[in-house]
This record gives structure tokens, sequence and C-alpha cells, in this order.
């Protein structure tokens, strides 16, 4: 019987286990739907749900005998409290942008330019710092009584699974806590905010065991007691190295709920404002990302909420059958945004309705428009694509749509290459990185399969950089007006 290891990924939406070889294939994939708590700017979800989506995917996999060990992965800058090995109240999800007030004190006090220096990454309200002082100032009891603070929902698992209180250096790099210069906690901002260091997790390579599954866990998991419980790095590194694009310049776009276009960079490379640096899994390497929050989202929205389709199929058929570019320009930031430009009051906009348009030109433009930002993210990075394959490779559940990975194409002029494993890139990434830790060195980088390449439309590509430039002027120009309707604070400007 194959060895095999069992991977888990706690994503926004559901917690999905799987079974992997030591050859990457994929053996068994089961996943548990997860709740989440709106409310206005807060977004929450409840650690002890991770556990009970972990317990039943695990339990939904095929059985095939003893699991060699334990990885775990999945979203990260979430804030949880924990109290006596459990969680104290909700977790604060990346999302969540409560504490613009504490943002905005605390960067007067640190100062703009040395926290980014600090942290290679310009903070904005969704930092874990600020949303620490959030809860000093309306639930100071949940800060006074608990044991630690955990950054990542595989983290939280980590600590069910064998009471190991650590944190993996890229999910690190997105808290505003971490000083990318020095790989450790940054004292001087735990000092600005009178933070304990005893109550930070311990910092720990996602390249080795964290500890062992223990006797309790191992029950409510069906798995074996001692097992190696590996905490892999959290789901931006994962997915980059399931990807395939582990090398220096590599580049690839993730379309799930919310997304990102990710690059490998050298750990030399020089900090962006307008991006995200993050610590890469694989020592010598760094992630530069540009996150945005409404991906899939767009198209979820655009489906049930406005034009009431019934499902992605009817999406992909008015896409497929209507001329491009749409008549129609969309901004892409229905719940703020955070790439390519730091906005949390931005808001997604139609442009250019008429009494013509079409329910096929508004999808259309849905999909565009996403497409758009993701290529302006492109463009802040450096340096652009080189090489014999400067190609972009897509993965997430969008990229099962052949229209949307066609229009990425003829956006960012190049091959676009969807993979086959699709929604499975970050559980194999994830495996990809533990089995060598487990003993398995020969599990080298392979990347999550196949992929099929979508040729760009050459007589698209000069109108899709017209838009592109549309899109940027039209955030700009549109900003005032945007922020009045959001009420944001006088003198908020989008960066």
């Amino acid at each position: 019987m194959m060895e095999y290891l069992v991977v888990v990924d706690v994503g926004t939406t559901a917690v999905k286990a799987a079974a992997v070889g030591t050859d990457l294939s994929l053996l068994g994939v089961a996943q548990a739907d997860l709740p989440t708590m709106r409310e206005g700017v807060r977004v929450e979800q409840d650690p002890e749900d991770w556990w009970a989506g972990a317990v039943e995917a695990v339990g939904a996999l095929p059985d095939l005998g003893s699991a060699s060990g334990l990885a775990l992965t999945g979203q990260m800058q979430d804030l949880i409290l924990v109290e006596d090995g459990r969680s104290r109240g909700s977790a604060i999800l990346y999302s969540d942008h409560r504490a613009t007030a504490e943002h905005e004190s605390l960067t007067e006090r640190i100062g703009h330019d040395r926290w980014f220096e600090i942290t290679a990454n310009v903070q904005d309200p969704a930092n874990l710092a600020a949303k620490i002082l959030w809860l000093r100032a309306h639930e100071p009891q949940r800060l006074a009584t608990m044991d630690h603070l955990l950054f990542g929902a595989h983290s939280y698992l980590a600590l069910r699974a064998c009471g190991a209180a650590v944190c993996d250096p890229t999910t690190a790099s997105t808290t505003g806590l971490y000083a990318s210069t020095t790989g450790d906690w940054a004292q001087e901002i735990l000092d600005a905010i009178d933070l304990d260091p005893a109550v930070m997790p311990r910092l720990q390579s996602p390249l080795q065991p964290c500890g062992y599954l223990d006797v309790a866990a191992a029950a409510e998991l069906g798995l074996p007691a001692g097992i190696p419980v590996v905490h892999s790095a959290g789901d931006a590194g994962t997915t980059t190295v399931g990807a395939g694009v582990a090398d220096d310049g590599g580049r690839y776009a993730y379309l799930g709920t919310s997304g990102w276009l990710a690059a490998t960079t050298a750990d030399t490379v020089t900090p962006r404002e307008q991006l995200f640096t993050l610590e890469h899994p694989v020592p010598g390497h760094r992630i530069q990302i540009g996150p945005m929050l409404s991906v899939g989202a767009c198209i979820d929205w655009v489906r049930d909420g406005l034009l009431r389709l019934d499902g992605h199929a009817q999406v992909e058929e008015l896409v497929r059958g209507t001329e491009r570019p749409s008549d129609v320009l969309f901004l892409p930031y229905l719940a703020g945004e955070r790439s390519p430009m730091r906005d949390p009051h931005a808001r997604g906009v139609l442009i250019g309705l008429s009494l013509e348009t079409d329910p096929a030109q508004v999808a259309t433009a849905v999909m565009e428009g996403v497409a758009l930002s993701l290529r302006t993210i492109e463009t802040l990075m450096t340096p652009e694509p080189v090489g014999a394959d400067p190609s972009l490779v897509v993965a997430g559940g969008g990229s099962r749509s052949e229209a949307w990975c066609q229009i990425l194409a003829d956006v960012f002029g190049r091959v676009v290459r969807r993979l086959d494993s699709i929604e499975n890139v970050g559980v194999l990434g994830t495996a990809q990185l533990s089995w060598p830790a487990l003993g398995h060195g020969e599990v080298v980088a392979r990347g999550a399969g196949d992929a099929v390449g979508v040729e760009p439309d050459g007589a698209l590509i000069e109108a899709y950089t017209q838009r592109r430039e549309l899109q940027v002027r039209a955030y700009h120009d549109l900003l005032p007006v945007v922020h009045g309707l959001t009420g944001a604070p006088t003198g908020v400007v989008g960066s």
C-alpha cells in the first residue's frame, strides 16, 4: 500500500483534507464548509469550526491504512486568542477592517516609513497590531486572560493536534509584527502596543515537524497517534510552491473567492509599497504578492446577486458568446481593496451602462475587470517576466473557467497555463514541502501537475492595454465620489 500524508488546508469558505502520496498523487480529497460571521467591516470565524471541519474532512477520506504524517496550511493574518489550549472567542480574519482608528493612531506613533522599514510592508487597517489595540479598548478581558496569540488558521489546528503554539515565517510576515531584516518578531512594534513577547507563537520552519499527534486529537481525526505534525507555510507560500513557480521570476494568479498575483523573487528584492513582501517557504527567496479581496467573489456577485443566473455554466455561456472587450468597464473592489491600491473604502463600479447593455456584456466586464486589476498588480512587480517561459500560471477554482483564462491571456498578452490540479495547488505545495520533513528528500520541486496552455488573441492585446489604463484612471477620478458614499474619513486616499 502506498505511503501517504494527510494534508489539511483551512480556507475562508471550507476546510479541505487530502491524502497525498510520495509521488504527489492525490489519493483522496474531501472538504467541509465553514461559516463566516460578517457585520459591516467585521469578519470573524470560530476556530473551533476549523477544527470541526478538519475532523469532518479527514474522516471523509478513503481508508488507505496508516498515514505517515499530518501537514497543515491555511489562511493567514488572522488574530486568534488562546487560553488553556482553546480559542478564546472568535478569530478576527484578514479581511476585517474594524481597527481603522487604531491603525491610524499606531502609524502616527511608529511612523509610516519606520513600520515599512521594519516589516518590508506598508501596513493597512487589516494589520494585527491595530486589531490587538482594538481588543484592548473594546474587549480587554479577552486579552488579559489569554495564554498565546496565533496568526494562521492552520496554527490553531497545530495547537489542537500537538499542543504547539507556532507560526511560520510566511504567515508571520503578513502580521505587521514581524521584522523582515532579523527574521524574528519585531520588539519595537511589540513595545509600541505594549504586548508581552511571551504570548507570541514560536517561529517554526515549515520544513520540519512542530510536534507529534497527541492521543486525543488522533482519536478525533481518526489518525495514528504519534505521527509527525508539520506546520507548513500559510496558503500563499504553499500555493506558490504548488504552482511550480518557486524559481526567481516565476509568477502565477490565484483565482479563489479572494485571490492574488504573486511572483517568486530573490530574498534581496527591494520591497515595494504597493505590494506585500512575504517570506518564502524555501530559504533564499521571497514572495512578492498583490492580494485582491474580491476575485471569484465578483463572479458570484454578478451571477447570484445582479443577474440571477442559474449556475456558473450560464455565466460561461454568456461570456463566450460576447464580443470583447465589453462596452462596460468594471472596477472589482466590492469589499475594499488591498492591491493594486490599498483602500478599504474602495467599492465596485460599473461604467458605461446604456439601454443596449445586456447581461452578457456585464458578465464579461466583471471577468475583464478582475483580469485588468491583476495585470496592473503585475506592472508593479520587478522585474517583468523574462526568460524562456514567461507564461502566467493560473490556479484556484476560478481557473476552471475557459472563458476567464482566455480573457487573462488576452489581458496579460501571453500564454496562460491552467493547472490540471485546479483547486488542489495549495494542498500539493504543502505535501511537496512536508514530505522531506518526514525523510523523503527525493520529493523535489515538481509543481502541481501538467498545465493546459491558453494562447492570447493578438488582436485584443492593445485594446486591453487601453482598458487597463482606463480602469486605473477611473479609480482615481471616482475616488471622491466613492469615498463620499462609503463615509471614508476626510482626507483618506487610496495608495
